[in-house]
């Protein structure tokens, strides 16, 4: 993701950066949920209101779409590369 694309993320989970205050979660706990998603496939659970909860999800997803097609895209390459080598 561009750069511009994950301040806009992290300010519709956190809100301002400057105020801890309006924070859903840390940016600690954040990539801790991101990264069990990544790796397991599930959502993870929280302990967040239902409103709340729902605004990570929704942000968790994009992350998580977006590592995976960095993935894949990755994969892509190395296999087009062994492909030209033949």
């Amino acid at each position: 993701m561009q750069i511009e694309s994950i301040g806009e993320l992290m300010r519709y989970v956190n809100g301002d950066a400057d105020d801890e205050s309006d924070d859903i979660v840390s940016e600690t706990e954040l990539y801790t949920l991101f990264a069990e998603w990544a790796e397991s496939g599930k959502k993870p659970e929280t302990r967040l209101n239902a409103a709340a909860e729902k605004r990570l999800y929704k942000a968790l997803r994009v992350m998580v779409c977006a590592y995976k097609a960095a993935l894949f895209k990755e994969e892509a390459e190395k296999l087009f590369e062994k492909l030209k080598e033949e």
